[in-house]
């Protein structure tokens, strides 16, 4: 059997980016994935809005929410601490 989805993370940056990957979300479960399909496929969002935060971890219910800080350095290192745990989870 061909798996259709590789390995693949989903990164969201800010509101725009984490409204994108939360719309690439309900489409990828409303097409009824697999269990290998679920465990080849993660979503972050990382933002600093608390108000945009809450709406992405009820939405998203096996997404990765992050709420980073408003320092770009700290918030750069974060997104490459998440990648790396996430793929070296995998």
């Amino acid at each position: 059997m061909i798996n259709p989805f590789q390995t693949t993370l989903i990164i969201g940056l800010g509101g725009v980016g984490s409204r994108i990957v939360e719309d690439i979300y309900k489409k990828f479960e409303a097409a009824g994935p697999s269990e290998q399909d679920r465990r080849n496929v993660a979503f972050v969002c990382l933002d600093t809005d608390e108000a945009d935060i809450a709406k992405r971890r009820a939405a998203m219910k096996t997404g990765v929410v992050v709420k980073t800080s408003s320092d770009k350095s700290r918030t750069v290192a974060m997104i490459f601490f998440i990648s790396a745990f996430i793929i070296f989870c995998s």
